[in-house]
């Protein structure tokens, strides 16, 4: 369940207000539908002046009277709606999600958009069956990963079962219908394991909620599908989740599961020490009864409501009378990164590293999303558009005006990239670009022509500090791709001109019949700072693990970055200040053992 507060915890002036002002100026019935949607919002932990925002931001006309910060969620509510209509005219669902979480400044419009969309799926079925269809797979494909993304875990699964009852109407029912035969059997078993499970935890005087653990029937249809079961074969449809007051107890009523059935050692797992993604806490153990295999979760009232609501769970944790910065042990990323206490700006401005490197979003005039770095210019854009367009482009025309080649876009910006057939890239614009493809392309341009350009290194090496490897002579020094070297491995070096040499693992085949070797080895002493390139698999947390890794070992991170590499790879930059070559040493040993890490190099 969704985070839920009483509302007698907000002063209920401004609601009352906004109430008032509805009934006034729209009328009784219009005040009777908003009056319905308040009861609907005041389950949930918003602060008031976000709900009176949400109440108020569909009206065309301009509200007044109602406070600068509740003016600046409606436009930020208005914002969304416009980049959100705009971006649904053929882009792919993963960049109008990306686009959508990048543009926001207030985490409460991500919130209230989730809290709408799911109002609006519970009363669905009076649409046509086009609209319902239509509304359905928005949801599927950018709302319920949202909701993902956040933690959200209750309200992805209302809206993915909501989507697959209007997507796919005869799979929903006929599962519904198979559930509820199988249902009087689940309840009986249930009740059976809650009695014995009872009455161990009363002797041991452990105070404790148990219930059965919901299952969900898009989930069910998904792993029928992907596993290629039938109903008949799915049997973790039972599941029993207990909730104690500390750690401590968890592992308690671990042993008393333990004690009470033969549990299966492989499927034990602890996420307590080790929590999944970051954010994730609880114990996980399996046993079967009556031939039925079952899963027991394990967790504190805290990693419930962690595990449930994610981010949301921040009001729940929050001093009565609204304080603004997050209480400490509620960010996960803060806890990784040791920020201290913090802005719910800056909270989301570090959720929004798990998800992707500082990226902005913006649109062409026929509304396609273009993804850029942070800081990129018309020229940028017109590159990513098209190489040719890049080497044509003269000017641009942001959100209806004319700007210069060197005008910085932002979120959410319409760019139009004027062009002529005879303009050609300058030079100058390698001092702005921000892209990698507009970098190459126009170096490539002067390579062409043979015009003087940046010189271009070997796209197998990388430029590297000379303060932790060493060489025979005075060279500049650039890491091999093609080997990588670590910190375990014996170098040679490769004198590829005058003043450059390449740094390679000894065992390199690369150089195995290459002249010119110089002898090379690892620094033992310095203090510097080293970029670590960490290629992992994609997937929710990930990020969060490795700098939890570094963070553990009493090593402070100065910058970090993630990007997607591909769909399936992930790309973590880590400017790490390292005390010796034993220090990195370990270093990229933890962050090797870390599931789904792939490949660590030197930059």
């Amino acid at each position: 369940m969704l985070l839920k507060l009483s509302f007698l915890y907000f002063r209920m002036e401004l609601v009352g207000k906004t109430l008032d002002f509805v009934k006034k100026n729209y009328g009784n019935l219009e005040n009777k539908n908003k009056k319905k949607y308040c009861e609907f919002l005041q389950n949930y932990g918003l602060d008031e002046k976000a709900i009176s925002a949400t109440l108020l931001y569909d009206f065309s006309s301009d509200v007044k009277g109602f406070g600068i910060e509740v003016n600046k969620i409606i436009r930020g509510l208005k914002k969304f709606n416009m980049l959100a209509a705009k971006a649904g005219k053929g882009n792919k669902p993963d960049k109008v999600r990306k686009m959508l979480i990048a543009t926001i400044e207030d985490l409460r419009i991500l919130l209230i958009k989730l809290l709408e969309r799911l109002y609006k799926m519970r009363s669905l079925s009076i649409l046509g069956e086009l609209e319902r269809k239509r509304i359905s797979r928005d949801t599927m494909e950018i709302y319920a990963p949202i909701a993902y993304r956040l933690g959200l875990s209750d309200l992805k699964w209302e809206l993915e079962d909501l989507s697959f009852r209007y997507l796919n109407t005869q799979k929903y029912f006929e599962l519904k219908r198979k559930i509820k035969i199988k249902r009087g059997e689940r309840e009986k078993f249930i009740r059976e394991l809650e009695e014995q499970l009872i009455k161990e935890l009363k002797k041991k005087k452990i105070k404790y909620e148990i219930f059965g653990r919901p299952k969900h029937f898009y989930s069910i249809h998904k792993k029928m599908v992907d596993k290629g079961k039938k109903f008949e074969e799915i049997y973790d449809l039972l599941g029993l989740r207990i909730i104690v007051e500390t750690s401590e107890d968890c592992y308690r009523v671990l042993g008393i599961v333990n004690t009470l059935w033969d549990t299966i050692p492989e499927r034990l797992k602890d996420f307590i020490v080790s929590p999944k993604g970051g954010i994730y806490q609880s114990l996980h153990v399996t046993f079967f009864y009556n031939q039925i295999p079952v899963e027991v979760q394990i967790r504190t009232k805290r990693m419930n409501d962690m595990a449930e609501e994610g981010v949301a769970a921040h009001w729940g944790y929050k001093k009565i009378e609204g304080e603004k910065k997050f209480n400490k042990q509620l960010s996960w990323l803060r806890r990784i990164l040791d920020f201290g206490t913090e802005s719910d700006k800056e909270f989301l401005y570090k959720l929004k590293l798990d998800l992707f490197e500082n990226k902005i979003y913006c649109f062409t005039p026929k509304g396609k999303i273009i993804e850029l770095n942070e800081g990129s210019s018309i020229v940028d854009f017109a590159y990513a558009v098209h190489s040719e367009i890049g080497d044509k482009c003269t000017g641009g025309r942001l959100n209806g005006k004319f700007v210069s080649l060197r005008q910085k876009l932002k979120n959410g910006d319409e760019v139009e990239v004027l062009t002529s057939t005879l303009h050609k890239p300058s030079r100058n614009w390698l001092s702005f670009v921000k892209t990698r493809k507009a970098f190459e392309k126009i170096r490539q341009h002067f390579s062409i022509t043979g015009m003087p350009g940046r010189r271009k290194l070997a796209e197998e090496e990388v430029v590297i500090e000379n303060f932790f490897i060493g060489v025979e002579g005075d060279y500049d020094l650039r890491m091999a791709k093609c080997c990588n070297p670590l910190p375990e491995e014996d170098l040679i070096g490769v004198v590829s001109s005058f003043k450059n040499a390449v740094v390679h693992s000894y065992s390199c085949k690369n150089v195995k019949d290459v002249k010119n070797k110089i002898g090379a080895f690892w620094i033992e002493d310095f203090n510097n700072k080293i970029k670590l390139k960490i290629l992992a698999e994609e997937r929710l947390g990930i990020f969060a693990e490795i700098l939890n890794a570094v963070a553990a070992m009493g090593i402070g991170v100065q910058t970090a970055q993630a990007k997607n590499a591909s769909d399936e790879i992930a790309e973590c930059t880590l400017d790490i200040n390292f005390n010796g070559l034993k220090e990195l040493k370990k270093v990229i040993e933890r962050v090797n053992h870390i599931e789904g890490v792939r490949k660590i190099r030197i930059e």
